[in-house]
């Protein structure tokens, strides 16, 4: 009886086999491998969707791409690659390199984009104080190879945005991949090849540079070259890359859109707005052939702005995130569906989901979400089983799917990755143990998870970056799964070799000089830029590149040079209503045999002046901060004398010319003296010159003569001004203080002091002048050394050289604004009180004796210098027994324009 009953549950569970099947199904995903920074890798479903972002040019409307960015970080979106042209390659260049949203945002809006485009090269705060003089007085500078003169490419020279995009690059979290596709996202910057005409995509080499020759916008900055290629703006051919993102085969292309339209007819006046439209037109066509080819289209609600208008960017950020941000809302739908449509060729549909016996969190997790379906797919469960597989902490993870008669049962294979126990940093010197180590506080004792692990590193590394450690890398990661220990070795970024290239005519310790780091130095991020700045201010180079690879335990730097011819040929021109029309030709080897010394003559002048002179100089004396110059030199000026006329009126007075003579100087110097940093210097000058005066016009045979003067000068010059010719902040100080002596073979002896201090003060438009000028000598001084009083520049009112003095004192106080809108250029308005006097005898001098000027001018920062043209009128107190009177004098008209080296 027991033998029948078995063979008849036999017979029953064979029949249920036939009459109730169960089907099971494998669910599984496929994988490849995605490599992220610090080589640290992870898998990812091949059949995942890849997003592009494509970011147009624009100027300052692309920053607008920085409110995009932070639309796509809130609503989650994941990116895969980046594509920018001009302003959308720095924007998306420097968040592909690691920057956050905030950082970004901080970096555009504490930027002076407006310097970068300017026509003044040179940051006058890495200059020293000869070379300030020299930039601030060059009208047109032409570099000579031979005979022939160089014509510079572009009105700027591109060192200021160069050296900024190169320094933002090197203190990027990830500052020095082998490919662009080895950054937080696969990058790339589109330009143009000036000789082909091609559009060119950088994919790897330096990513500043890269950033830079997408954005060499034509006539203002000069090309860049990188191996053959001569590379201009990529906005010329293709201002929006959708092409070149399609080129990488994504699956969603989102492109933010900032470029502006066509100019209409009546903002085609100007030869440089035909300019722009003519190339304009092109990429114009090609955008609207794009446009079409993008699954979001995100166009820049900017309205009239204009792309070189840099003010109010937060206005213009948060445009971008407002055009953004709606358009953006249902795109992780598209994404899920996009996946789930290329998860599966034939897709199944399941039943009634069960919950499996003994179920574990996922399989639960999994039944809550379906339990109140009736109907579901194989897609969706891969889709989950992919969101579960993304969490990053699962090794294995595989599902089935198996179908009984009345519902469908999903069991969840899965291994959590061995966890992180410990923690061992290798290589940490320069911060300490305990603070490295707290980055990594978040993923311990959990799950291995390669995206945590990247995060910490990347916190660790933004420390050091905090810190100033600019080539402070992450060479290894590594995660020992019997130990469950993660290994982390980091570069402190010690130099260990310097290499410079491209110099073949500097020497290299004119270039490590400037370097402001040596072998055995950690670099800073202060040091950096310094250096980058020192030797580009040297102004013997066309370009610096810097980067660095790793060596042994360190940093082998490696400064990339490209000269500039060094026979320099200077034009100046100057037009006043003193001494008329001046020209100036100076004509100089900037790089005597290599050492950066000059070597250079001048000759300036018109019909009342000339200056001659031969110079030999040095700003640096080997790799001390000592400075070195010689000089011969003829110079001479005409100086008309001024006497006071017979008026009956007291209360007005002029004045009248009785008379004219030239002083004429000619003689030679040597100075040596020490810089202040790069804002003063301290000198000392032995002079032997002849001094003569020569009558022009009524001058009496007596108050001619011709003396030779041999003196020591002890000179301090102090220039903080932030920009010339109209400075906004920074002070101004020339003292020195000079003796002339027979025992040093003079025919006289003499001292003198002279002291002369600007400063200003601004807020917003507005900037106050203060100035005060005092000298003092003994009787000796001769009347070629005399102080002068009067003039535009000097105390309105009174014309040059009215008077002479061996003491001087002027005191003025100068209202300058500037207009909100140019006429053309930047215009100012300036209001001008003086105060002060001259004396030949220190007995004459008498504080209630004071003149008073006031003047007005209006000035204009043209591009052949400053034009200002000025009134002005001086009065005093004029002593009429038993009372004083105010004693007006004439109204003086002034005008300068330009002016020369």
């Amino acid at each position: 009886m027991k033998a029948f009953f078995s063979k008849l549950i036999l017979i029953f569970v064979f029949f249920s086999k036939i009459v109730f099947p169960q089907n099971i199904f494998e669910l599984k995903l496929s994988f490849k491998e995605k490599i992220l920074p610090f080589g640290i890798t992870k898998l990812v479903p091949i059949d995942k969707p890849e997003v592009s972002l494509v970011l147009s040019g624009g100027g300052s409307r692309g920053i607008s791409h920085v409110g995009v960015l932070k639309a796509i970080e809130e609503l989650k979106i994941p990116l895969d690659q980046i594509i920018g042209t001009s302003m959308g390659s720095v924007i998306g260049g420097l968040y592909s390199a690691g920057y956050s949203i905030k950082e970004i945002d901080s970096i555009v809006k504490s930027t002076n984009w407006d310097e970068f485009f300017s026509l003044t090269n040179d940051d006058r705060r890495n200059l020293f104080v000869d070379q300030k003089i020299t930039e601030d007085k060059s009208l047109l500078t032409l570099r000579l190879n031979g005979l022939k003169p160089s014509i510079p490419s572009a009105i700027n020279t591109g060192k200021k945005i160069s050296n900024f995009l190169t320094s933002l690059a090197l203190n990027a979290p990830i500052n020095n991949p082998d490919s662009f596709d080895n950054l937080l996202y696969k990058f790339r910057a589109v330009c143009t090849d000036l000789v082909s005409g091609k559009r060119t995509v950088l994919k790897n080499g330096l990513l500043g540079e890269a950033m830079r020759a997408s954005s060499s916008v034509s006539f203002f900055l000069p090309p860049v070259r990188i191996d053959s290629l001569i590379l201009v703006d990529g906005g010329l051919v293709d201002n929006l890359p959708i092409k070149t993102a399609e080129e990488l085969n994504p699956d969603f292309i989102i492109a933010s859109d900032a470029t502006s339209g066509l100019r209409n007819k009546n903002e085609l006046e100007y030869p440089w707005e035909i300019a722009d439209q003519i190339v304009t037109i092109p990429s114009r066509i090609i955008w609207e052939e794009n446009i079409s080819k993008a699954n979001i289209l995100i166009k820049q609600n900017l309205k009239k702005r204009r792309n070189d208008n840099f003010e109010n960017l937060e206005e213009i950020i948060n445009s971008g995130y407002d055009s953004a941000k709606y358009l953006l809302l249902n795109v992780n739908y598209e994404l899920s569906q996009l996946f789930k449509k290329k998860l599966v060729n034939d897709e199944k549909y399941f039943h009634n989901i069960g919950l499996p016996e003994n179920a574990n969190i996922l399989e639960k997790e999994i039944f809550e979400k379906y339990k109140n379906l009736y109907t579901f797919s194989k897609s969706e469960i891969l889709f989950d089983l992919y969101k579960i597989y993304d969490r990053g902490i699962y090794n294995n993870l595989s599902a089935t799917a198996t179908i009984s008669d009345s519902s469908t049962f999903i069991n969840i294979n899965f291994q959590l990755n061995n966890k992180i126990k410990n923690v061992e940093l290798i290589g940490v010197t320069q911060i300490p143990i305990e603070v490295a180590l707290k980055h990594f506080d978040n993923i311990l004792n959990k799950p291995y998870s390669a995206e945590g692990v990247l995060s910490s590193n990347l916190n660790l590394i933004k420390n050091y970056r905090k810190l100033g450690y600019s080539l402070a890398t992450i060479d290894l990661v590594y995660f020992s799964e019997d130990l469950e220990k993660l290994y982390v070795t980091i570069n402190e970024g010690q130099i260990t070799d310097i290499e410079v290239e491209g110099n073949e005519t500097t020497l290299n310790s004119v270039i490590t000089r400037e370097f402001a780091t040596d072998v055995g130095d950690y670099i800073k991020k202060e040091n950096l830029d310094e250096g980058l700045n020192n030797i580009s201010a040297t102004d013997l180079f066309e370009n610096v590149k810097l980067s660095f690879s790793n060596n042994g335990l360190g940093k082998k730097v490696k400064i990339e040079l490209q000269e500039k011819l060094p026979n320099v040929l200077r034009l100046g021109l100057r037009i006043d209503n003193e001494n008329f029309t001046q020209f100036a030709v100076d004509l100089r080897n900037e790089n005597l045999f290599g050492t950066g010394s000059e070597l250079g003559f001048s000759l300036a002048g018109g019909i009342r002046n000339r200056t001659f002179l031969i110079e030999h100089k040095t700003n640096r004396i080997f790799n001390t901060y000592l400075t070195y110059k010689a000089q011969l030199f003829y110079n001479f000026n005409d100086v008309k004398v001024y006497a006071d006329d017979n008026i009956p009126n007291n209360y007005k007075f002029s004045r009248s010319e009785i008379g004219e003579y030239r002083q004429i100087f000619f003689g030679g110097f040597i100075g040596v003296g020490a810089h202040l940093q790069k804002i003063g210097t301290l000198t000392t000058e032995g002079k032997y010159e002849v001094d003569e005066i020569k009558s022009i016009d009524s001058i009496a045979d007596e108050q001619t003569y011709k003396i030779n003067i041999s003196s020591l000068k002890f000179r301090l010059q102090i220039d903080s001004q932030n920009k010339y010719p109209f400075p906004t902040k920074g002070l101004y100080i020339d003292t020195y203080y000079e003796t002339a002596q027979k025992i040093l073979g003079g025919d006289i002896s003499f001292a003198k002091f002279s002291f002369d201090y600007s400063g200003y003060v601004s807020f917003n438009n507005h900037t106050i002048k203060p100035r005060v000028i005092f000298g003092f000598a003994d009787e000796t001084l001769p009347l070629s050394q005399q102080f002068d009083f009067g003039g535009q520049k000097n105390f309105f009112g009174y014309r040059d050289y009215e008077f002479r003095g061996r003491q001087i004192f002027i005191a003025s106080m100068e209202y300058r604004y500037k207009l909100p809108i140019q006429i053309y250029v930047d215009t100012y308005l300036k209001l001008r009180y003086d105060l002060g006097s001259s004396w030949n005898k220190q007995e004459q001098i008498k504080f209630e004796n004071l003149k008073h000027g006031v003047g007005f001018s209006i000035a204009l920062d043209t591009p052949v210098g400053p034009a200002e043209f000025s009134v002005g009128r001086s009065l005093y107190l004029k002593d009429t027994s038993p009372e004083r009177i105010i004693s007006r004098g004439p109204f003086m008209f002034y005008f300068i324009i330009g002016y020369y080296y």
